[in-house]
């Protein structure tokens, strides 16, 4: 709230009361409460190799021997070429496994467990899938211009990013493990542009009446209305969907972008306690959000366990893990 305050004192067009009670407002709809972010001068790759050597330490040396693919699916990027997965597998001693970064938005680490198979092996079925979200970068795509609102539209599109936390996550599958996967998806392209974060001149591929002019502030933007909305319908179609084909599942680890919208969504859906959301401690982890629900909640592996992810672009997917 501070950092909003102090950043729009001199671009917001309404009273600073307004712009309190809007943003404290959205907050707390949202469910909001803590948000965890890197302190100091720490990189991401230094919190990406703690969490790949507290996930190498889980396994046994003929486990990691058969680690065959590392893919990076992080929405957070550093480098065009080569891929992050090679940067990594460099850093951490994996000589002569296949690497590939992936790009699906939130969606990435679900779509990272299904692309993996493609390219397992008998001798070498594990896949080790690391993201990185770390948006709070001085100055970012989030951080100043995300808290420098001008007026209530401008806040509509810039809201979301208030909610970012910052993980590295490392899951490590066997990729041959599932071969009947329980899994409903739907997709939709109509609104594939009310979600951008802009690289390198993005006006060069974006051609979009809504989204063109909100490049020239060159940070993160959604439109939080229509995203809402959306994700509302095609989450709890896919999640009565799922029930319907699968059971309802013992515990459901959504997207970590809101504590009260998945709530809302899974109503009457769900039995209670299911839902396990650990967005307030957390916030807004993008692909993160799975694996950092998984082990936060301790999740039994005897359990019906599912993930629950809407992503930009618009995509929308349940998917068991356990």
């Amino acid at each position: 709230m501070s950092l909003v305050l102090r950043l729009s004192k001199e671009s917001y067009v309404g009273t600073h009361i307004k712009l309190e009670q809007m943003t404290r407002q959205f907050l707390e709809k949202a469910g909001a409460k803590h948000r965890r972010w890197r302190t100091g001068n720490t990189k991401p790759i230094e919190h990406i190799s703690e969490a790949w050597k507290n996930c190498l330490a889980k396994l046994d040396p003929d486990q990691a021997a058969k680690i065959g693919t590392l893919i990076y699916c992080g929405i957070d990027k550093g480098v065009a070429e080569p891929s992050h997965a090679s940067l990594l597998a460099q850093k951490f001693g994996l000589d002569r496994v296949r690497c590939l970064d992936l790009s699906d938005a939130c969606m990435g680490w679900f779509t990272a467990t299904q692309v993996a198979s493609q390219f397992a092996t008998a001798k070498a079925p594990y896949c080790a899938i690391v993201s990185a979200e770390f948006p709070m970068e001085i100055p970012g795509r989030v951080y100043p211009e995300c808290f420098t609102i001008r007026d209530e539209q401008d806040f509509l599109w810039k809201g979301a990013a208030l909610t970012m936390g910052e993980a590295a996550s490392v899951t490590i599958i066997d990729s041959l493990a599932d071969e009947s996967p329980q899994v409903v998806y739907t997709s939709s392209s109509k609104l594939a542009d009310i979600c951008c974060v802009p690289l390198l001149r993005a006006d060069r591929f974006v051609d979009s009446p809504r989204l063109s002019p909100k490049l020239a502030d060159n940070c993160f933007v959604s439109y939080m209305p229509s995203m809402a909305l959306e994700s509302y319908r095609q989450a709890q179609g896919i999640l009565i969907k799922y029930i319907a084909e699968y059971d309802r599942p013992d515990v459901v680890l959504p997207h970590l972008v809101s504590q009260t919208g998945p709530r809302r969504a899974s109503h009457h859906h769900l039995k209670d306690g299911t839902l396990k959301n650990c967005f307030e401690h957390f916030g807004n982890l993008a692909t993160c959000s799975i694996p950092v629900g998984y082990e936060y909640f301790d999740c039994n592996k005897n359990s019906h366990v599912v993930g629950w992810v809407s992503a930009a672009g618009m995509s929308h997917g349940i998917f068991r893990l356990w």
